[in-house]
């Protein structure tokens, strides 16, 4: 622990001394040797953006927005971020994404926590019933059946798109999106820096993605970064 807060204060000497490099290579480190807060890769993404890789900024900076998504400071860095790469695309939204809106702005434990609330009112309410009826009572039953049953289900959504995010951010100036897994295929198009698409499937080497419902391609996988840290419980639990 020791050692960790050594390399957190270490990579913010760095920063505020512009040596923007080295305080990302010691955040990094810190980041690789357990879990972290939202703060380390929002600062992260702080140094990315200040070394014009906007591609790594907005990667740290989305891994940072599950564990702070009300931060200003962070959604203005973002928003900043994203204006300066060139690819404009619209992020897919699911149809339950937009009716759980609000829970874009809580972390998975602060939604477990309304779920934990919803739940406790409406059970206790219900065991209320069973020594006092009262017409008030049914019809906050029913208010409290209808909260527990959202506040349930926008959970499950809210983890469920955490643990199946497949979004990823292209991190080099240019790729090529190819017709197939093979330097030698067609050329489509060409994604770059920041440029944010869905990963569908894998192969050695390679990455078939998709940019809008009749754009894909495959993408060489040293140029793009998920943005869920595979086998990352952090960027849940924190």
């Amino acid at each position: 622990a020791h050692d960790r807060e050594a390399l957190f204060f270490k990579a913010n000497e760095a920063y505020k001394a512009e040596r923007f490099q080295e305080a990302a290579q010691a955040y990094e480190q810190l980041i690789d040797s357990g879990p972290v807060g939202g703060d380390v890769y929002y600062n992260l993404g702080n140094c990315y953006v200040k070394l014009r890789h906007f591609g790594l900024a907005l990667l740290n900076y989305e891994r940072a927005r599950v564990l702070m998504p009300r931060d200003a400071d962070l959604a203005y860095n973002s928003s900043y971020a994203l204006k300066q790469t060139l690819d404009k695309i619209s992020p897919e939204r699911h149809f339950l994404d937009n009716a759980f809106f609000w829970t874009d702005s809580l972390t998975l434990l602060e939604a477990g926590l309304v779920f934990a609330i919803a739940n406790v009112l409406f059970w206790s309410l219900l065991l209320m019933r069973l020594w006092r009826r009262s017409e008030w009572s049914f019809y906050a039953l029913l208010v409290f059946a209808a909260v527990w049953f959202v506040s349930g289900a926008a959970l499950g959504w809210k983890w469920y798109g955490l643990t199946h995010d497949s979004r990823a951010v292209v991190v080099v100036d240019e790729a090529r999106v190819l017709a197939g897994p093979d330097p030698q295929d067609t050329l489509l198009f060409k994604l770059h820096d920041g440029a944010i698409a869905i990963q569908e499937r894998r192969e050695p080497g390679w990455e078939l993605i998709r940019v809008s419902k009749d754009k894909r391609g495959w993408i060489r996988e040293d140029q793009v970064k998920s943005i869920r840290r595979t086998g990352e419980p952090s960027l849940l639990s924190e």
